[in-house]
């Protein structure tokens, strides 16, 4: 069962284009959002995104 915690930052992540800028709007540190997104890709087992390291900034 896929978590609504990373869900709701995988939203963010796509809506805004960037970990940075999710962060942000969610009150997080990009390191949390870039690994709550890791830990999504591992339980969906699916890439959450297509983009480079830059992405994580």
């Amino acid at each position: 069962m896929l978590d609504t915690r990373r869900m709701r930052m995988l939203r963010e992540v796509a809506r805004l284009g960037s970990f940075g800028a999710a962060a942000n709007a969610l009150s997080f540190s990009p390191s949390a959002v870039w690994q709550q997104m890791a830990a999504l890709e591992r339980e969906s087992a699916r890439s959450c995104s297509t983009a480079g390291p830059a992405a994580r900034a």
